[in-house]
């Protein structure tokens, strides 16, 4: 069973902004399409109660956020509060569970794909939705909800934000969600950068094909990683989980380049940081 529509808010952004620019720092990065999956366990209520209440609290918490129901600009500078809606979609999942799903082929993208609610290659940017939701109910009683978001409007952190009061609205009601706060264009207005070069390093900003692969960490062997460099530290370095990791891969890649090339190559590890709270 497939069930989709278009979920707008529970009330008009008529008194709001019509138009909301673009800021300085999202015309600096990647204008990309950001997944997000959110798994829970042992969800065994009436799937028409969970269904319903999803559904009505989203409508709810769209409208404290209620530029993700609108519409980018035809020249992708500003967002049209027009309440257009995002895109929900519910599925069921009847030959899988949850676990098989999580635990026996975690690295099986294509599993990851279903629960998608579309492909992220849409015809063009002002027709497209900002914010697309799949609720995937599983036989086991399980449920996955996936988020599909674009980074000019939602980045790491405002994406966490906005499901978490999402949460909050189907639990306590629209009473208890917090009024974000959308006046960062005015500190950090747009500039023209057509005279500006954009690093070529990145794939996002060259014609070329990508190869997504994703790989499973274990506790045991994360902590095994962080216990190797601060014996070899003498316990001066104490990295983060994060850290650790990157730089673990960033060693291999560098192998694979310099076996492949014959010689040790300049290489670069460039990784975004949620500045909120530190400045």
């Amino acid at each position: 069973m497939n069930f989709t529509c278009n979920v707008r808010g529970a009330l008009p952004a008529v008194h709001h902004q019509h138009q909301i620019k673009i800021t300085l720092l999202v015309d600096l990065a990647n204008h990309t399409t950001t997944k997000t999956f959110r798994g829970f366990e042992g969800c065994n209520g009436d799937q028409n109660v969970i269904s319903y209440n999803g559904e009505t609290s989203l409508s709810e918490t769209l409208i404290r956020f209620y530029p993700l129901a609108g519409r980018f600009s035809v020249d992708g500078s500003c967002v049209s509060c027009n309440d257009e809606g995002v895109d929900y979609l519910e599925a069921e999942a009847l030959d899988v569970a949850l676990a098989e799903l999580l635990n026996k082929d975690p690295t099986n993208l294509e599993l990851l794909h279903s629960l998608v609610p579309w492909d992220i290659q849409k015809p063009t940017l002002s027709m497209s939705p900002i914010v697309g939701i799949q609720l995937t109910m599983f036989k086991c009683g399980g449920l996955v909800i996936c988020g599909l978001c674009s980074h000019i409007m939602l980045d790491g952190f405002s994406g966490s934000t906005f499901f978490r009061e999402w949460s909050v609205a189907c639990r306590a009601g629209l009473d208890d969600v917090m009024v974000p706060n959308f006046s960062l264009p005015s500190t950090f207005p747009q500039k023209d950068l057509s005279g500006m070069v954009k690093p070529n390093g990145s794939p996002f900003l060259r014609n070329v094909n990508i190869v997504t692969k994703r790989f499973v960490f274990h506790q045991k062997t994360i902590f095994g990683l962080k216990s190797e460099v601060k014996a070899s530290s003498g316990n001066l370095l104490n990295p983060s989980r994060v850290a650790v990791l990157a730089c673990a891969v960033w060693k291999v890649l560098i192998g694979i380049g310099e076996a492949k090339h014959g010689n040790l190559r300049d290489s670069t590890l460039c990784t975004s940081v949620n500045l909120r709270g530190r400045t």
